[in-house]
């Protein structure tokens, strides 16, 4: 399986979809979290050399590592979106729509660093529906 993107980004910040959504954290404080997000992703993918828009959909493969709590796979859903949301600003992806991106898999471990961070890795999903 071709690798078409593979990035490692320290999260200077966890946050579980639960917590995102709750009343608990003002609209102003989301969006410096989404913003954060934005800013992270970017960087990593300014450190590849020739990084061109792929033209064709992916299979996204984020998994997070934890030297905190551990968070459901679930409650990690509004992170996801915001590394999806981070690639398509960052012009890697052409859009997050289920053309362009049909499938995400996500998992939870524990990091053995001291630091929370997430892989982030895109496999053509033109081939890998070929190879089953």
């Amino acid at each position: 399986m071709e690798v078409v993107i593979n990035l490692k980004v320290k999260l200077n910040q966890v946050v579980s979809s639960n917590e995102f959504y709750s009343n608990k954290l003002h609209w102003s404080r989301r969006k410096r979290i989404k913003d954060d997000y934005h800013i992270l992703v970017k960087a990593e993918t300014n450190k590849i050399k020739k990084v061109e828009p792929i033209t064709f959909p992916v299979m996204l493969r984020i998994d997070y590592f934890f030297n905190t709590r551990m968070y459901d796979v679930s409650n990690t859903s509004i992170m996801t979106k915001m590394i999806e949301d981070s690639l398509v600003k960052s012009k890697i992806l052409q859009d997050d729509t289920p053309k362009w991106v049909p499938e995400i898999r996500s998992t939870c471990q524990r990091s053995d660093t001291d630091f929370n961070w997430v892989s982030i890795r895109a496999y053509n999903y033109d081939i890998l529906k070929k190879v089953g």
